[in-house]
């Protein structure tokens, strides 16, 4: 039977990872009208801390797209960023020129970096499907 492998400390399941990703990159956090009243929700993440560094490094490539092109980043919105089949998938409700290639280039990426804890990593197939290092998948 094969082992499950799952990360099981997700980045927003801790408040410092947050915390550094939204002093970093405000606009990760998206107001939403709810009965007529604005509240602030975090983008739903749900991928281990592992890839928190990934995460990071294609938010500033996203800021830096939008700030290039004189786009304002409140216009940047997601529906979710999560693990899928493995690799990291985002979804968003609008983007500009050029933002899917940075989105294509993370999923790549994101198939050789540890979801649980960032060391280089390779997709392992079995019961799940997960990208983990050799310490990991022991």
């Amino acid at each position: 039977m094969d082992k499950i492998v799952i990360a099981d400390e997700l980045i927003f399941m801790r408040e410092d990872l947050e915390e550094q990703l939204l002093q970093r990159f405000p606009w990760l956090e998206q107001s939403d009208l709810d009965n007529g009243k604005e509240q602030m929700d975090i983008v739903p993440c749900f991928v281990g801390v592992g890839w928190f560094n990934l995460l990071s490094n294609m938010f500033l490539e996203i800021e830096n797209l939008y700030n290039s092109l004189n786009e304002p980043l409140e216009k940047i919105s997601f529906y979710e960023i999560k693990e899928k089949q493995g690799l990291l998938r985002v979804y968003m409700k609008n983007g500009v020129t050029g933002l899917q290639e940075i989105l294509n280039k993370y999923e790549i990426l994101s198939g050789q970096v540890c979801e649980i804890c960032s060391e280089i990593g390779e997709l392992q197939d079995g019961a799940w499907t997960v990208v983990v290092c050799k310490d990991c998948s022991l």
